[in-house]
């Protein structure tokens, strides 16, 4: 194994008045002017605080699970930090879903739990000769037994699960959570019309009193599982055209429903018969088809209706607004729900969480944007009384601070927090913000010309490109117009060459929202302000790595950078991990180990910066190691004589390098 380097910690600091020197010379700088909070801002020093000193003494804090791993055509698992939990000697091996792991050599299994205790399977192992075949099906984690072509399962005691042998057995499948495994498989019989269904648990309980009818096309079967918010689980089973719900103690929730559907926005089933409706949000609890609908409000929410009075109902099954009005109408731009539109009688109110009236109006559909109200479909604007300002203003967009966007007559017009016209464009389409989630530019503005063309404006109107585009990642406005790139923060804005898009990256640390910017070999952190932070020796950003955690709760960030066509690793306050030398650098996520490449030789390091093993590991074309180890992601074991390497079975192909 090579002797270990001594990192270099070096970051290259170049003194403001040097950097507004190279600003001003080698880039064009538009400076606006700032508001008296935005100078107040400037005065005030961002410190960014380095834990390379303590990176050597750091543990991360890592997922608490294990990994496949193969070495020389042999099976084991192993954890995070690479340690091995099951010995490499199986032929084959599986993680289940609940974290055990089940080991096989010769048709004989053995269990283990994660941390490595190991549970020969004797029952199990003792009958695996008896049938006609015999294996453990993952998508019901249970073993699959045949007998003259017809099927049971079989648990880790060697007990069959059920009472007779089925011509299907499979798993049913989960609506909510789709990640879940759902505790209960399905057992069909053939007949003549189709087949009989039943329902198990995956302890073996029988929760069907009796068989359904279903036609079993092409192997699929119409039954569906949901785990409530509290853990408990039902299943909706089709039965010829109607449904029922079954909990999975056996107890029958409703019979007979028309249709049933999972319902995102409450994260519940929700079941129709004869016209009416039903939430099915807690197993065990029969449910009253009491509603006369049911519709989306948001994503986070439905409105119902019962007995011709309509309320809103929440995801966690409150009612957040009294099922008492003639009508909920919608009411879009406000997300946190401290508003609604709704209409008793002729009519119309806007009233607050409390039910207090706001103001009255004559529009079927609000839209808040800002301080005002669009009247979608009816046209109009009011302000946060209901007065109409402006009976002829469609009002499109806020961009968070002072600019709306909009339409009079026909006319894109981009106005003022009065709403009074900056300036109209009767040759526009339309004219937007520029936003990302509820962050947006507050300078400039997209707009679409004959409908092909994208340009973009700025707060006074002005038009500043035709066919450029423009995006808004996080606090920070990227526009890309005529050779060159803007990078654009609320007070200051910096042209690149376009040449310069590649190291532009916009990023946050320790909380600090700012912008990289490569620029003549130096790649400078700037905050929203574009004041520079620090300075590196480097040309680019190639990857943001996922945050570190260590145990003492300590997050920091690293970055593979690029200097010159070569890659290091730059702690996120710049101090060199790794100096820039390398042809490729692989990081391999949740591990805080990666893998550096030159002349064809690969070697892994860890997060420190700290050689693990030597350049002794080769690569081919498609990223495929040679020498026996199986493809995939790299784990390293470094706790006692040579490090072991395992890897994961993933191939890693040109479009996962780097993951």
């Amino acid at each position: 194994m090579m002797e270990r380097k001594t990192r270099r910690r070096t970051m290259r600091k170049i003194s403001f008045g040097v950097l507004v020197l190279i600003l001003l010379c080698g880039c064009s700088v538009y400076r606006k002017a700032a508001s008296a909070e935005t100078e107040d801002k400037q005065k005030e020093k961002t410190e960014l605080i380095s834990v390379d000193d303590r990176l050597p003494s750091m543990t991360l804090k890592l997922r608490n699970s294990v990994m496949k791993a193969c070495e020389n055509g042999k099976y084991g698992a192993i954890d995070e930090t690479g340690m091995p939990v099951v010995p490499l000697e199986y032929d084959q091996l599986t993680i289940l879903s609940d974290g055990q792991i089940l080991a096989e050599t010769a048709s004989q299994y053995t269990l283990y739990d994660a941390a490595g205790t190991s549970q020969e399977l004797t029952a199990v192992n003792q009958q695996v000769q008896n049938w006609d075949s015999f294996r453990f099906d993952l998508t019901l984690n249970l073993f699959r037994v045949e007998k003259e072509g017809r099927y049971a399962v079989m648990n880790f005691t060697g007990e069959l699960l059920t009472e007779q042998f089925y011509d299907e057995v499979q798993r049913v499948l989960s609506v909510a959570p789709y990640s879940s495994e759902a505790p209960v498989f399905l057992a069909a019989e053939r007949n003549e019309n189709g087949y009989e269904v039943n329902l198990y648990t995956s302890a073996g309980k029988r929760i069907t009193s009796k068989s359904y009818k279903q036609t079993g096309a092409d192997g699929v079967f119409d039954v569906s599982y949901y785990e409530d918010h509290a853990g408990g689980g039902l299943v909706a089973i089709r039965n010829r055209d109607s449904y029922d719900g079954i909990d999975l103690n056996g107890n029958l929730l409703f019979s007979g429903a028309d249709h049933v559907e999972y319902n995102e926005s409450i994260d519940a089933l929700i079941a129709e018969k004869d016209g009416k409706s039903a939430i099915l949000n807690q197993a065990g609890q029969k449910v009253d088809f009491i509603y006369d609908r049911i519709q989306r409000y948001t994503d986070q929410s439905v409105i119902i209706t019962q007995a011709g009075k309509s309320g809103i109902l929440d995801a966690e099954g409150k009612i957040i607004l009294p099922v008492s009005y003639d009508e909920v109408l919608y009411l879009y731009g406000l997300p946190e729900l401290t508003e609604f539109n709704v209409r008793n009688g002729a009519q119309r109110q806007v009233i607050d969480q409390e039910g207090n009236v706001l103001f009255e109006h004559h529009s079927d559909e609000l839209y808040k944007e800002g301080n005002y109200y669009a009247m979608r479909g009816t046209g109009g604007t009011m302000d946060s009384q209901g007065h109409v300002v402006s009976p002829d203003l469609n009002l499109y967009r806020y961009n968070g601070k002072d600019r709306y966007t909009g339409e009079i007559h026909g006319i894109s017009c981009l106005l003022d927090e009065n709403l009074e016209i900056i300036q109209q464009f009767p040759d526009l389409d339309w004219i937007s913000t520029v936003c990302s989630g509820t962050r947006c530019s507050q300078n400039y503005f997209q707009f679409l010309r004959e409908s092909i063309h994208y340009g973009v404006m700025d707060r006074t109107g002005e038009i500043l490109f035709e066919d450029a585009e423009i995006e808004q990642r996080g606090d920070v406005t990227l526009i890309s117009a005529e050779e060159k790139i803007i990078c654009a923060a609320d007070s200051l804005t910096q042209a690149l060459p376009a040449s310069a898009e590649a190291a532009v990256h916009p990023t946050e640390i320790q909380g600090v929202s700012g912008i990289f910017i490569g620029e003549a070999g130096n790649l400078t952190f700037y905050d929203l302000d574009l004041k520079p932070l620090y300075t590196v020796a480097a040309d680019r950003i190639v990857l943001e790595l996922p945050v570190f955690e260590t145990e003492d709760g300590t997050k920091f960030k690293e970055f593979i950078i690029e200097k010159d066509g070569k890659q290091g690793v730059m702690l996120e306050t710049g101090e060199m991990i790794l100096e820039p030398v390398y042809e490729e650098l692989l990081h391999f996520y949740w591990t805080g180990y990666g893998m550096a490449v030159n002349q064809g030789k690969a070697a892994v390091f860890d997060f420190r910066g700290n050689w693990i093993t030597d350049f002794v590991y080769t690569l081919n074309e498609n990223f495929k190691i040679h020498e026996n180890r199986i493809v995939g992601e790299w784990y390293t074991n470094a706790s006692e004589g040579e490090p072991t390497v395992y890897q994961r079975e993933r191939v890693i192909t040109d479009e996962s390098k780097g993951s």
